[in-house]
């Protein structure tokens, strides 16, 4: 989270059952890990796959790049306004993404208080935070549904947490954002493959489990067992004789992931 997010939600004039202040919004009342003191870091400035050095004595002791706006969750309006509609703070931060950023990790290191933030790429200028919030977030049924949707989504793989009528966008744009490799799949890279018709990944993506894919596995062997038994009985084969087998071709292998915290 950034100082210059919280200043624009004390100055938004939201309406609110419980006004805003600045402990209620400074550091720590997000729950984030950082927290930066600027006027520059905003959603209007900040783009998907801007690598950010954290430098300490002029030396850059971490790298960050950012995978995309931090939408909240319905918690928010629990703690700040007590205001549980499209009024209120969470459907704000979500539509303006002044909610934080979610940042994956390029080369690991340390971060302390006092440390200096600093743009060191920007691979695509034309995507602020603010335009893709804009393009998914910005319609009153999605800002107000998303969390409901989406839980559903992760159940049943097939409820549109962003609905086609309710994009803003149009499909070039979409086509755009979807190739954009650094933008986080978890709530942003998600719909837009599902808008678009694509394969689904993220909470789209369907997952066998543990009894199907066994299944499925005896069902090759036995497809296999019976083939053989064909070809011997073929060729008139009366004796099979048993020989040491060869390891099983069906093993587990772990593959990279270029997933980081669960985005």
């Amino acid at each position: 989270q950034s100082s210059a997010n919280a200043e624009a939600l004390l100055g938004a004039g939201l309406q609110l059952r419980e006004p805003l202040d600045q402990a209620a919004v400074g550091p720590g009342a997000w729950g984030e890990n950082l927290f930066v003191e600027s006027d520059d870091f905003r959603p209007e400035s900040v783009c998907v796959g801007d690598d950010f050095g954290v430098f300490r004595g002029g030396r850059r002791v971490l790298l960050l790049q950012v995978a995309s706006a931090r939408l909240p969750c319905q918690k928010v309006d629990q703690r700040l306004g007590k205001t549980y509609s499209i009024n209120g703070v969470r459907a704000h931060v979500a539509k303006h993404a002044v909610g934080g950023v979610f940042l994956r990790v390029l080369e690991p290191g340390s971060v302390a208080t006092g440390d200096v933030l600093r743009l060191v790429a920007r691979r695509h200028p034309a995507w602020t935070l603010r335009r893709v919030s804009s393009l998914l977030y910005a319609h009153p049924v999605v800002v107000m549904n998303y969390v409901q949707r989406r839980t559903k989504a992760l159940a049943d793989k097939v409820t549109d947490v962003i609905r086609w009528e309710e994009c803003p966008g149009s499909r070039e744009e979409l086509l755009e954002l979807a190739q954009l490799p650094e933008l986080a799949i978890y709530e942003f890279k998600e719909s837009v493959f599902k808008l678009l018709g694509w394969p689904g990944i993220g909470c789209y993506r369907q997952h066998r489990s543990f009894w199907t894919f066994a299944r499925e596995q005896w069902a090759l062997v036995a497809g296999a067992l019976a083939l053989s038994a064909a070809a011997c009985v073929a060729a008139g084969v009366s004796r099979v004789h048993a020989t040491k087998s060869a390891p099983s071709a069906l093993a587990w292998r772990v593959l990279p992931s270029s997933r980081v915290d669960g985005r």
